[in-house]
């Protein structure tokens, strides 16, 4: 996160930052969609013959995430397995960039799901949207951000 911050030119948020993994252990290959599929199979037969599931690697490290965060009230979510653990199970194409108030932990904390820094490196595209997400994120924190919930949905 601070070297893509620093590539993008946001080194100023990048040395402000505390930066705290969700899940802190690196899983088979650094594939961590492929775990959890392969979790979840695995876990079917434990239930199936009786046995308790295995924990996902991110429920395993809550514990560990909620010591780290405890007293931040402000939190940029950067992925989608961040913004889901915070934000709830929504589809992150449709959380990223928008404003929530959430009890964590039991403490209310302002939290602004994002991408990850590197995904804006990469892929040039994207690099307005992140630090666009990275304003958004400073105003919320502020209580300056003027957002409305969409009311009408028109598909």
């Amino acid at each position: 996160m601070k070297r893509g911050c620093e590539s993008l030119g946001l080194a100023q948020c990048a040395r402000c930052a505390l930066l705290v993994n969700v899940i802190a252990c690196m899983v088979p290959g650094n594939e961590l969609k492929l775990f959890r599929a392969r979790l979840k199979r695995k876990n079917m037969k434990r239930i199936a013959n009786g046995l308790e599931p295995l924990l996902d690697p991110a429920e395993a490290c809550l514990p560990r995430l909620q010591d780290d965060l405890r007293g931040a009230k402000y939190i940029v979510a950067t992925g989608e397995v961040a913004s889901k653990l915070l934000c709830g199970q929504h589809k992150f194409s449709s959380i990223r960039g928008a404003p929530f108030i959430v009890t964590w932990a039991k403490e209310a904390r302002r939290v602004l799901p994002t991408m990850l820094a590197m995904r804006a490196v990469k892929d040039r595209n994207w690099e307005r949207v992140f630090k666009s997400d990275l304003r958004k994120a400073v105003r919320h924190f502020k209580g300056e951000l003027r957002w409305k919930d969409c009311k009408n949905v028109i598909i």
